[in-house]
């Protein structure tokens, strides 16, 4: 039978402590892009703050001295965007090895045996007292032992509840153990085990390694985009389904207008550059090249956003309400 102390010390072999030390979940260690983040509106840093509709990313100079007017964005679809559109990332340098993967699974095990064992106890436990709770019925004996019982059929639901998870974080890492070299490359598999604050601390020394900045565009392009490129992607995409002249050139300025708020907010992920580098560009090109590339968040209307029925149909819908307002 194992112990409680026992079971504790095993289940400290899976996982770092939940402190801020060691990264749990809050600021400092659920933010992957911690360090990395700035406001290209005013060279502010941009930091990561709970909010409960979800985490949000922020400029400090806004909630500091309100001297910058970004707004506050959704942190997930900004880690969503920069895992999925950022090629130089390598999951394989991000994700345990297969022996600490091996060492995960046998301390997994470890803790469902003990956690079972513990649910075992309990139920024991509950079905004594509520034994002892009957044959004392009516005495104050009885009224302790009923709420022990109580107090016992609590602690089994939470072991319940516990182990449920258990069996099944045991069962997706054997079936990643099973399948090692791709579950190891796989940005969708490292996006399922960001869970763990130690996963997201390497992936953000991870980041570290090859970014030099990200500057969170918020509130779109902070310069008028005059769209010329973007209307000739228009009409490469409209594919015959929409033929009016009108309604493509106020689809056109609609979309750049919308670049330059909210509705437009990208990242734009710049990498470290060697000395090497950055002289052969200045004899190449005679000057120092930037080198970046924008991320742009799902639904964002930043870039060239797809030519669909979806995105005509939520132009038709923002026309219909500047309508309705300016009849008001």
């Amino acid at each position: 039978m194992v112990d409680k102390a026992q079971f504790l010390r095993v289940q400290k072999l899976i996982e770092p402590n939940r402190g801020k030390k060691n990264g749990g979940r809050n600021e400092q260690g659920y933010n992957v892009f911690q360090g990395l983040t700035f406001c290209p509106y005013c060279g502010g840093k941009v930091y990561l703050k709970p909010y409960e509709a979800g985490h949000r990313l922020y400029c400090f100079n806004k909630y500091h001295d309100k001297s910058c007017d970004a707004p506050r964005i959704p942190y997930a679809i900004c880690q969503d965007a920069v895992l999925d559109q950022c090629e130089r990332i390598r999951p394989e340098r991000i994700l345990p090895t297969k022996d600490a993967h091996t060492k995960l699974c046998k301390a997994l095990r470890k803790q469902v045996d003990g956690t079972t064992a513990l649910l075992e106890e309990r139920k024991e436990d509950a079905a004594k007292a509520n034994n002892l709770a009957l044959k004392h019925e009516g005495t104050k004996r009885g009224d302790y032992w009923d709420a022990e019982a109580v107090k016992f059929e609590a602690e089994q639901g939470e072991l319940e509840q516990e182990l449920k998870e258990l069996v099944e974080k045991l069962h997706r890492a054997e079936s990643v153990q099973r399948n090692f070299a791709t579950w190891q490359t796989d940005i969708a598999t490292l996006k399922t085990e960001l869970h763990n604050p130690v996963v997201r601390r390497r992936l953000n020394d991870h980041l570290g390694q090859f970014i030099d900045r990200i500057e969170v565009f918020a509130k779109g392009l902070p310069e008028r985009y005059d769209g010329d490129d973007f209307r000739d992607y228009v009409e490469a995409g409209l594919d015959g389904k929409h033929t009016r002249q009108d309604e493509e050139e106020r689809l056109v300025n609609w979309v750049c207008a919308q670049q330059r708020t909210k509705a437009g907010a990208f990242l734009r992920v710049h990498f470290k550059v060697s000395d090497e580098r950055r002289q052969r560009d200045l004899e190449l090109w005679d000057k120092a090249m930037n080198h970046y590339i924008d991320v742009v968040p799902k639904d964002s209307l930043a870039g060239h956003p797809a030519i669909n029925d979806s995105l005509w149909e939520r132009f038709k819908i923002q026309s219909k309400k500047r309508v309705r307002r300016k009849n008001g």
